[in-house]
């Protein structure tokens, strides 16, 4: 056994310790020692060595997988959770505003912004009054789950509009379910039809024998077939801005990417550190 601070001998190939062999051979990798050479240094030499190797190791692992990263963020679309609610104001004034809420998944492609959602909403010059609604950028896939719509009937005011009933539509199912104040399930239909709409606006009061209404309710049936079908541009005449609001959380990539990503270059540290363990931080002879 060395003594503590006695240099050590190496293999000028592996850095294996080679003091005591009893042939010119490196018993770890098997290159000729005349040909290779031997180091010498100390075993606190090699201990330090190996920390800083090891520290810059993962260092540099680190900058590539985020620098990695963040290009990929570029090629990749994007992945955004959406709670979308539009405000929609009737140029016939029967009634206040109807809200349609929408809760769905829009897959950006990967040239759009990153920063911004796509969700636009304003109002139609005249004479071709109406609101113009883009829910996400050209291109974008959108897939809805739920629709809900909130009728404010005229004369009411903001501070219970949550209390107003609503009806619910599965995108997937077509399914409709009225939801009473309580926010309890009233009743439930296999199918939604434009003639449910129109029902849903005379059960809150709304004249619906009227031509206007008749037209802003076939506009909203249009934009809710619209959004179950995947759609994200419409065009709402009869039905003028009243503001919108989102509340979404996005991702980049599909939502297994993250994982994977952050799992593979993990993999890759640990594999770099057993060959680098192999190569520098030797068992002294």
């Amino acid at each position: 056994m060395p003594e503590p601070n006695k240099p050590t001998l190496n293999c000028g190939q592996c850095g294996y310790g080679v003091r005591g062999i009893s042939e010119l051979k490196c018993p770890e990798c098997g290159a000729d020692l005349t040909v290779v050479g031997i180091v010498s240094g100390s075993g606190r030499t090699n201990i330090v060595l190996g920390c800083v190797t090891v520290f810059a190791y993962s260092a540099l692992v680190l900058l590539l997988s985020v620098a990695l990263g963040v290009a990929l963020g570029y090629f990749l679309p994007t992945y955004r959770d959406t709670n979308a609610h539009l405000s929609l104001q009737p140029n016939s004034k029967a009634y206040a505003e109807v809200m349609v809420h929408a809760e769905m998944v829009i897959v950006n492609p990967s040239n759009a912004p990153k920063s911004s959602s796509g969700f636009s909403m304003k109002s139609l010059p005249s004479p071709a009054s109406g609101t113009s609604v883009a829910m996400a950028h050209k291109g974008a896939k959108m897939n809805v789950d739920t629709l809900s719509l909130e009728l404010m009937p005229s004369g009411s005011s903001g501070i219970i509009t949550t209390y107003v009933p609503k009806f619910r539509i599965d995108a997937n199912t077509r399914k409709a379910t009225w939801i009473n104040a309580q926010g309890m399930a009233q009743s439930s239909k296999a199918a939604v039809t434009q003639g449910d709409v129109l029902d849903y606006f005379t059960q809150h009061g709304v004249d619906t024998t009227r031509a206007d209404v008749q037209d802003e309710v076939k506009t909203l049936y249009d934009m809710l077939e619209g959004l179950m079908d995947g759609d994200t541009h419409f065009t709402l005449n009869g039905l003028d801005d009243g503001g919108y609001g989102m509340g979404s959380s996005h991702s980049i990539g599909p939502p297994w990417f993250i994982p994977v990503y952050i799992l593979a270059w993990i993999i890759i540290w640990i594999v770099g550190m057993i060959l680098l363990v192999r190569r520098v931080v030797k068992p002294k002879k």
